[in-house]
């Protein structure tokens, strides 16, 4: 189980420098002390947890291109989906893709 591999990480990893590569924000937070960011195959920020928190904020950016009478579907999914959260909608111009 993942709990048994973090356990397993974290008491081998006294004196010593891991590197792990996640997509999983919560598996960084829970066994790292400093977090790098790759974006576009490079380094974009590197810090502790709480700096980057502190920088960059703790929410999520959802972006969602979907047909327009899928509006309120989605509005709904979402909202139960992440319920108490506060939920900003953000409509922008039908694009075309290149």
């Amino acid at each position: 189980s993942r709990r048994r591999v973090w356990a397993a990480i974290r008491a081998r990893r006294a004196g010593r420098t891991v590197l792990l590569t996640t997509h999983a924000m919560g598996e960084a937070e829970a066994l790292s002390t400093r977090i790098g960011i790759m974006g576009g195959g490079r380094l974009r920020c590197l810090g502790s947890c709480q700096a980057l928190k502190s920088r960059f904020g703790t929410g999520l950016y959802l972006e969602i291109r979907a047909p327009a009478d899928s509006k309120g579907r989605l509005r709904a999914m979402l909202e139960k989906a992440v319920a108490g959260s506060d939920l900003a909608v953000a409509e922008t111009p039908n694009r075309r893709e290149p």
